[in-house]
């Protein structure tokens, strides 16, 4: 009898370790649904996107690249190169649309913790009376503030927490010899938390 209530314990306790391991995987966004998120740098050193590093390549490279990712399946992303001489670029912002296709959660399994964040006020289309809405906008940062990624809550509600399933909507990189993408206000990240901790606005 004895024997019996200890294996029950044993496998009580085997299935809780498990089903929080499974529970840690799924609140840092890691779904077995989850497309690509093609933002994997493997050994190339950040800033970089599909070996794609600002301030050492071509505008050329940049189309190259976007239409790469595309063909393979990365069809949600758009993008822009910056560049000072019509030749190399010094930044690239990428676009994801629709947004709901890269949740926060997915590019920190990837990049792990960010750095800095800074939470903003912004407005979207909605159907309030006055033809707008307020969302909140979280920009966190990497490698120094050379690597940006623009998340919003999904569906764009007004939600005050950072979360790991908001939305990404831009990816920004800059050459890291040059100014760093935060701006006055940015905060260092401490965890997920109620946007209060860090919020820079009205």
């Amino acid at each position: 009898m004895k024997w019996l209530i200890l294996q029950v314990l044993l496998l009580i306790m085997l299935l809780g370790t498990c089903g929080a391991a499974s529970a840690t995987v799924r609140a840092w966004g890691q779904r077995i649904e989850s497309l690509e998120t093609y933002l994997d740098p493997g050994d190339c050193p950040m800033p970089c996107w599909n070996r794609l590093q600002p301030g050492n390549q071509s505008t050329d490279a940049f189309w190259f690249v976007i239409q790469q990712v595309q063909s393979e399946g990365g069809w949600m992303y758009s993008g822009q190169p910056s560049s000072r001489d019509g030749e190399n670029i010094y930044e690239f912002r990428l676009l994801v649309q629709p947004s709901n296709q890269i949740r926060l959660g997915d590019v920190l399994m990837i990049y792990g913790a960010p750095e800095y964040v800074q939470v903003l006020n912004s407005a979207s289309l909605g159907r309030t009376p006055d033809g707008r809405r307020r969302i909140i906008e979280v920009y966190l940062y990497w490698a120094d503030g050379a690597v940006e990624i623009v998340a919003t809550q999904p569906n764009n509600q007004y939600e005050r927490r950072i979360e790991t399933d908001m939305w990404v909507r831009e990816v920004h990189m800059r050459d890291p010899e040059g100014e760093p993408l935060y701006s006055e206000g940015v905060q260092p990240w401490h965890g997920f938390a109620n946007v209060g901790d860090y919020f820079n606005g009205d």
